[in-house]
């Protein structure tokens, strides 16, 4: 059985400590203001000194922070 978007996002987000204190209501209310968004490997997703406006959450792979050091490294 396959779990709906609504239901595979839940899921995700209750893998997290910071939403398991959350109540079904509580959860369901954040979520929608969720937005699910396909990122192709190697693009940028932010970068630094943008506005933080949002929470993202990786459902299913990996993201790599990094920042350039002041001798360019």
């Amino acid at each position: 059985m396959t779990l709906s978007g609504r239901d595979a996002r839940r899921e995700a987000l209750l893998k997290s400590s910071l939403f398991q204190a959350m109540t079904p209501q509580e959860l369901d209310e954040t979520l929608k203001f969720a937005v699910e968004r396909r990122c192709p490997k190697g693009s940028m997703i932010f970068q630094k000194g943008d506005d933080g406006s949002s929470l993202m959450a990786v459902l299913v792979g990996r993201v790599k922070i990094s920042s350039v050091s002041a001798e360019g490294k």
